[in-house]
């Protein structure tokens, strides 16, 4: 376990990342060995804090538009929308 100071970049190889299938010899070593827990730190102070939080604004009811009505669909995005 280390510890290291901020600000800090850490990268590792690709490979890394990939699951290894554990053998049949390593399970079973595994049941005997003890399981340390370690309790979090209680003395590192919070990096960031949230100074405020809101729900985003609810958005307009969607307006379903028939296939055949082409012209009204130009029509909504040309002066409502403001697209073309």
């Amino acid at each position: 376990r280390q510890k290291v100071e901020t600000p800090v970049v850490i990268t590792a190889v690709e490979y890394l990342a990939e699951p290894r299938l554990p053998s049949m010899m390593g399970i079973v070593k595994a049941r005997s060995k003890p399981l340390d827990v370690v309790p979090p730190d209680d003395s590192i102070k919070p990096l960031s804090e949230t100074v405020k939080y809101r729900k985003p604004e609810k958005k307009t009811e969607c307006q379903f538009i028939d296939p055949e009505e082409v012209e009204k669909l130009v029509e909504i995005l040309h002066k409502e929308i403001k697209i073309i």
